[in-house]
């Protein structure tokens, strides 16, 4: 199965400030996920990585979208990730823990007999990015973002 994930930076609201975006995709199943962060380091490497954790937790959540699937071809842009989850030297530190539950995941997959193999496209083939740079996220749809997740931890 195919499943897409891309972490971007775009200027969202009438403030104009760069806001990040989370996006993964599994267009066989029709899913289109993008999370807005409020990430002030602007570290596209980071948000990639967080796109592509979030696509774990979804399928390790939903098995039962999952339960004939014995591969999923996990596609995205960013050459440092895959870099970073197939080497041991020159990681930065900021990078480690998400490497690490990247790795724990794919390892949790493997016991539900889905093996993943990582796949380098280019932005314009990312089914997880293409629309971002025409996305319009008001600062009423933030708000309403935070509170959702707000109430979601109580």
């Amino acid at each position: 199965m195919k499943c897409y994930f891309c972490g971007t930076y775009k200027k969202i609201g009438k403030d104009k400030l760069d806001r990040g975006i989370c996006s993964f995709s599994i267009p066989e199943l029709g899913i289109l996920h993008r999370a807005v962060v409020d990430d002030k380091k602007k570290d596209e490497i980071l948000l990639d990585f967080s796109s592509l954790i979030l696509l774990f937790e979804f399928v390790i959540l939903n098995p039962l979208f999952f339960k004939n699937v014995s591969f999923l071809d996990l596609k995205g842009s960013n050459v440092k990730v895959f870099r970073y989850l197939n080497s041991e030297k020159n990681i930065p530190i900021k990078v480690v823990p998400f490497k690490n539950t990247s790795v724990a995941f794919c390892l949790e997959l493997r016991k539900m007999g889905i093996e993943s193999h990582f796949i380098k496209v280019s932005k314009s083939k990312n089914l997880a990015f293409l629309g971002v740079d025409t996305l319009k996220i008001d600062k009423g749809l933030m708000l309403f973002l935070a509170r959702t997740q707000m109430e979601t931890k109580k």
